[in-house]
């Protein structure tokens, strides 16, 4: 096979067989293609580069502009890909193990049937790419071309905060990946292997995983809204603190799953529990019992004007619960849905909202700005919101100065006059959000998407 920076043709159909050893080429020519490549994007000189059965390992092609190009096939094993724009790219065959593809562009691109076992692609964009099965070819023993179908290998890799909104993923082998906090919106999973997965806060709303095995999967903290469960399998998948539609066992069974249970189950009597808090937290914890109420579920339940201070409510199932004007300061929620919640007026300063839901909730005029510590050496503890998702929640003139923000999404939510001074904004997802009178006078804003 020869380097052909001229033609830039594509190959058609099935990936074709390769009779001889894959074409090497060195650091200084890759250079060259991607430059000539760049060149094309850029005003049409150059040439579309056309790597096409390149044996391209350990070679680096990290923050390049590959929109489009072809890479049907090559072998990528090991290669430095991170922050290359990769939109449009022909990747159908491709392998690409323990590859870096950290915050790689791979929008649209074609990856039917390759190969990204162990690779690592966090804070990749994968909007509507196709990873579905492709044909691959090999040669049998009379030496002619047979062709199989090969699903898409994410076995193993490192996916965490990825965006794969609309993507094919139709049979694609994801078991034991992590992908924590990734974007699934109205992916297609139908069949995919989920089982020991790791999908921690993941946004699965409107995904089809219908004739999925998740089997041991952890779904803590995910949005499984509009989710097709049909025919899947969830037996020792951990959903603790998800927010599931109503009717989501309907279409599965969900009784061999971890879900929150009702403290009636668990032997919990919440007024005694909430009493025994209350006089632990007016003596300091000299006397009383701290409430801990996690993995349960009290949806509904009215806390409103209680204290419920430095309590432990981790993974729990708290949709719709009313907690206007209670004492939340250093109350542990994360992971938990809160989905639909009342918290006007609370006080929730420090508190640690770390990966939980807040998906239509009221905070208006909450305050969740640092819990700050007298003493010899004041101590100042800032409200932990990373990676939790407000989307459509009312946060009108909340204070939020100085919270621990990066991941955490805001997409269609009111933050009319809210405080967001000092934060920590990085990669918060703004989009369609009102932010009429926010005050955003000293935060961190690098990443942070719809603030322009």
């Amino acid at each position: 096979m020869q380097l052909n920076i001229e033609s830039g043709e594509e190959t058609p159909g099935p990936i074709p067989a390769q009779r001889e050893p894959y074409k090497r080429i060195d650091q200084r020519t890759l250079d060259l293609v991607m430059a000539a490549h760049e060149s094309f994007l850029q005003d049409g000189g150059g040439r579309r580069a056309n790597l096409a059965h390149f044996d391209l390992t350990h070679l680096d092609l990290s923050r390049r502009d590959l929109s489009g190009a072809n890479l049907r096939g090559a072998l990528l094993r090991f290669a430095s890909l991170a922050g290359t724009k990769l939109r449009d790219a022909d990747l159908f065959g491709a392998d690409l193990r323990v590859a870096n593809l950290t915050t790689a562009d791979l929008s649209r691109a074609d990856l039917r049937g390759a190969c990204m076992r162990g690779a690592t692609l966090s804070g990749a964009k994968l909007q509507g790419a196709d990873l579905r099965a492709g044909a691959l070819a090999h040669f049998d023993e009379d030496g002619e071309a047979q062709y199989t179908n090969t699903i898409v290998d994410l076995a193993s890799a490192s996916v965490q905060r990825a965006n794969l909104c609309e993507a094919k993923l139709e049979g694609a082998a994801l078991l034991n990946a992590d992908f924590s906090d990734s974007i699934f919106r109205n992916a297609s999973l139908r069949n995919c292997d989920l089982r020991d997965t790791k999908l921690v806060g993941a946004d699965f709303e409107g995904a089809d995983l219908a004739h999925c095995d998740a089997s041991g999967a952890d779904f803590r903290g995910a949005v499984l809204t509009g989710v097709n469960w049909e025919h899947s399998t969830v037996a020792g998948a951990d959903l603790r603190g998800a927010v599931l539609d109503p009717g989501a066992a309907k279409q599965t069974d969900f009784s061999r799953a971890s879900l929150p249970r009702t403290a009636e189950a668990a032997g919990v009597l919440l007024s005694k529990v909430l009493s025994d808090h209350k006089i632990w937290a007016a003596t300091g914890g000299s006397d009383g019992t701290q409430a801990r109420f996690s993995e349960l579920d009290f949806s509904g339940e009215d806390f409103r004007d209680m204290d419920l201070s430095a309590a432990r409510l981790e993974s729990c199932a708290l949709a719709g619960a009313d907690f206007r004007n209670a004492g939340l300061a250093m109350i542990d929620l994360s992971m938990t849905n809160c989905s639909g919640g009342i918290f006007c007026n609370a006080d929730m300063r420090g508190a640690n909202l770390q990966r939980s839901v807040f998906i239509d909730a009221d905070l208006s005029g909450a305050r969740l700005e640092p819990l700050v510590v007298d003493g010899p050496v004041p101590q100042n503890w800032p409200a932990n919101l990373e990676n939790a998702k407000f989307s459509r929640a009312k946060l009108q003139g909340t204070n939020l100065s100085q919270a621990r923000l990066a991941g955490a999404s805001f997409a269609g939510a009111d933050l009319r006059d809210a405080n967001l001074s000092k934060c920590d904004l990085r990669g918060v997802d703004f989009t369609g959000a009102k932010l009429n009178g926010a005050n955003f006078e000293g935060a961190t804003t690098t990443g942070a998407v719809g603030l322009t």
